[in-house]
């Protein structure tokens, strides 16, 4: 069992590595996002229509996002395949184990 527990151990922190890099990457552009945004509200709020530069920014950064974001659920959910994989192992392990 200790076997099985191992190579869960092995497989988890490249995928949690992963995360992170995705969570720190999804801040720094959303920050950029939010300062994008203000810049827009500024002209709005003057009755001036925002330059096509920002709009087209706003977008960009918008859509990293959302890559980012299914990125993220992506990896959320190899995280979790991983965890059940080694959990049915280490169950099935222990319902034979007795049998020896």
């Amino acid at each position: 069992m200790e076997e099985i527990a191992a190579h869960r151990d092995r497989r988890l922190p490249g995928v949690e590595r992963q995360i992170d890099i995705l969570l720190s990457d999804r801040r720094v552009i959303t920050k950029e996002l939010d300062k994008e945004l203000s810049g827009a509200s500024t002209y709005r709020a003057e009755s001036r229509e925002v330059p096509q530069e920002i709009s087209a920014r706003i977008d960009e950064l918008d859509g990293m996002v959302r890559n980012l974001d299914q990125q993220l659920l992506q990896r959320a959910e190899e995280k979790q395949a991983i965890i059940d994989e080694f959990s049915a192992k280490i169950a099935r392990f222990n319902e034979i184990k007795p049998l020896n």
